[in-house]
């Protein structure tokens, strides 16, 4: 793109296999300052599609990620013989992506917690002021988690307040009532031209998807049945206006790490359970402490009861964003898949796991990932590099970093 008379054969020995990456690089960054060149996104990823060549041969997609990255090496996505592709294409897309936004290939690891929890505090604030103030009154439309069989959640209209903090409801599915806590009640908006809802099908009274044409006044609305697609003009009260529901927690199984709280009587937790040969992570729940650093678990598989040391007992406890993470901070996790150039970490991020490069698995060279750790197994960690759409790179070994791009 730089250069028009450049050729493959000038970087590529076909008989040995092999790129001169560095001279292609080199070769790169002369063109660049030579000539000034600044290209447009649009520009970058047609030179990109057009170099890419064989989407299954490493060595090209290496050569066309250090043109995002100048940074990148082999010894990156290859080890003992066999490279990570999937990592390759993922940092690769990666690099498109945050060219195609404008942005630049890397953010200041440091930077990026403090910036993206100052903008997702700026985005969350507003809406839950907004939610805190919305009241709910008999006769309102609104989505509401059905905890019994099939839990999930459903459309319903509120029937009135229930006391402490709950209303009473009707399904909309069944026409069964039940009472639900406010935390668990999103109010619907209001029915709008275009909206996507669902609507009754008159013919066997139940809710189809549909969208919705044009208002015809008296609180009546024509919409349009996704499925057939047929058209029914339709009092308000057999609308419902599609919405996300909120996005609830999610737990992990945390490891035991120093300073955390003593388990209590009824707590779920999950702990080793041993039964000759074999032991493994299983649910329980507390009954009492057992005496001499130990805890008596009622198993859920069979209802039997055994005493299990501490740190061997895990707590469920909420995952947290990746903005709470910051480069250097100590964190307890578990292995949870091993490929040739590393493995991953659990740490409890709500999203990926972090990635550890090979040679940040221990203080001394392995030349097997396996050699140093296993799947299940309880590790520390220290962040090392937080990078664009939610990837993260730790390090088993203090103070070690530099080869965990992932």
């Amino acid at each position: 793109k730089l250069d028009g008379e450049a050729d493959q054969d000038d970087y590529f020995d076909k008989e040995s296999g092999d790129w001169d990456l560095q001279g292609l690089k080199d070769d790169i960054a002369l063109a660049r300052q030579a000539k000034g060149a600044v290209e447009q996104p649009e520009q970058q990823q047609a030179a990109v599609t057009q170099q890419e060549g064989s989407l299954e041969d490493p060595e090209a997609l290496l050569a066309h990620l250090s043109t995002f990255d100048p940074k990148v090496t082999k010894k990156d996505y290859y080890s003992d013989g066999e490279w990570d592709i999937d990592g390759l294409k993922d940092d690769l897309q990666l690099a498109k992506d945050n060219v195609a936004t404008g942005g630049q290939a890397r953010e200041s690891p440091s930077k990026v917690p403090e910036a993206a929890a100052a903008a997702q505090a700026e985005a969350t604030e507003a809406p839950k002021e907004a939610e805190a103030e919305e009241a709910i009154a008999a006769g309102d439309y609104v989505l509401a988690k059905y905890e019994g069989d099939g839990a999930g959640w459903y459309t319903a209209v509120v029937k009135g307040d229930a006391g402490g903090g709950s209303f009473k409801l009707k399904w909309d599915e069944d026409a069964t009532e039940s009472t639900v806590s406010r935390d668990k009640l999103k109010l619907l908006p209001p029915i709008t031209v275009k909206a996507k809802v669902t609507a009754v099908w008159e013919e066997d009274g139940c809710f189809y998807d549909a969208v919705v044409l044009r208002e015809v006044g008296e609180g009546r609305f024509v919409v349009r049945y996704v499925e057939d697609p047929s058209e029914a003009t339709l009092p308000k009260e057999k609308i419902r206006v599609k919405v996300e529901p909120p996005k609830e927690p999610r737990y992990w199984a945390a490891p035991y790490a120093e300073g955390d709280p003593p388990p209590t009587p009824g707590e779920e937790v999950e702990a080793v359970w041993r039964d000759g040969d074999y032991e493994g992570y299983h649910k329980g729940k507390i009954v009492r402490d057992a005496g001499d650093g130990a805890w008596l678990i009622k198993w859920e598989e069979d209802a039997s009861e055994s005493p299990v040391k501490r740190e061997e007992i895990r707590h469920y406890k909420a995952r947290f964003p990746i903005e709470q993470l910051s480069v250097g901070k100590k964190c307890v996790g578990v292995v949870t898949n091993i490929i040739p150039s590393g493995a991953f970490v659990d740490i409890g991020v709500d999203g990926k796991d972090g990635y550890v490069n090979i040679g940040l698995i221990s203080p001394s060279r392995v030349s097997k990932v396996e050699d140093a750790v296993s799947v299940g197994q309880v590790v520390t960690a220290w962040v090392t590099e937080i990078q664009e759409g939610g990837r993260y790179s730790l390090s088993l070994v203090e103070g070690k970093k530099g080869f965990g791009r992932r």
